[in-house]
């Protein structure tokens, strides 16, 4: 990114808390299988990380921004390797079907995504066990509760997307029409400053 600011990794940690918080505090109103909790991941992330970044920069203007499609994760353990790997989405998307991934991006102003951006996904603790349900082996040490990835680090890491742009107006569309959404965000907020004070 240019000159924006970058949230510091204490406040991406209480983010990421804050969101798992959530998601399983309203766990009861989300679909019971891990696949289908992209979408409530990432637009949740989306409107917290909007929420922390304005108030800790103080710039209305920038954003965080929900995309759809599909992306790929290394599984080998060799950094190197980039022959195995597994897709979360599909090869060909499609909202309707349920094959496919959301992610967050940002910054975002004016409807563009600056470059160089960040990639977040709140759901990759969740790539072994997918991985692995899906017959691919898995080498490489555990991701973690959550990727924040600037742009530049992504290869090194093993980490792509193929952002389609139909999955992502109607993943936008299918979180905004979620009417507990609100709900989510007052609960991850207050969680973010319990943990964040």
């Amino acid at each position: 990114m240019g000159n924006e600011l970058k949230l510091s990794n204490n406040r991406r940690d209480a983010i990421a808390t804050s969101i798992h918080q959530t998601v399983q505090a309203f766990s009861d109103r989300l679909p019971g299988k891990v696949n289908g909790l992209c979408l409530y991941y990432a637009g949740l992330g989306m409107d917290v990380c909007t929420v922390v970044y304005q108030k800790v920069s103080k710039d209305e203007t920038l954003y965080y921004s929900l995309q759809g499609g599909s992306i790929s994760v290394r599984v080998a353990s060799d950094s190197e390797d980039v022959s195995k790997g597994v897709n979360f989405g599909a090869i060909n998307p499609s909202f309707k079907t349920g094959s496919y991934h959301c992610w967050i991006v940002g910054l975002c102003k004016e409807s563009q995504v600056i470059t160089p951006f960040e990639f977040i996904d709140f759901t990759s603790k969740h790539y072994k066990s997918n991985s692995l349900e899906q017959g691919h082996s898995w080498g490489r040490t555990d991701i973690g509760d959550y990727l924040w990835l600037d742009q530049d680090h992504m290869e090194k890491y093993g980490v792509s997307f193929d952002c389609d742009k139909n999955i992502t107006q109607q993943a936008i569309k299918a979180w905004s029409d979620i009417s507990f959404k609100d709900a989510m965000l007052c609960q991850a907020i207050q969680n973010y400053k319990s943990i964040i004070q």
